[in-house]
């Protein structure tokens, strides 16, 4: 699990939470294949510091040989930023 380093000035302009979801193709090794905006939300900028984040996640190993989706949650504030992983199939 990798968070984003959000500089302290980008968190101060933050009004309560910003929250971008990540739809991340995960290999059957674990790496993350690709991944993209499921739901951007309102700042290109926080939008770009999760895709870079989530690319860096690993997984545990599949047991099968098919790659699987998985949405990452991300949640912004003034005091940092904080994801959470969902297992889509």
């Amino acid at each position: 699990e990798v968070l984003p380093d959000v500089p302290r000035r980008a968190r101060q302009t933050i009004r309560g939470t910003v929250r971008v979801s990540v739809r991340v193709i995960v290999e059957q090794d674990g790496t993350v294949f690709a991944a993209l905006a499921d739901n951007p939300g309102p700042s290109r900028y926080f939008e770009r510091l999760a895709i870079e984040a989530a690319k860096k996640w690993t997984f545990p190993p599949a047991d099968t040989d098919a790659q699987r989706l998985v949405l990452l949650r991300f949640s912004f504030t003034r005091d940092g930023a904080t994801a959470s992983a969902m297992t889509l199939q």
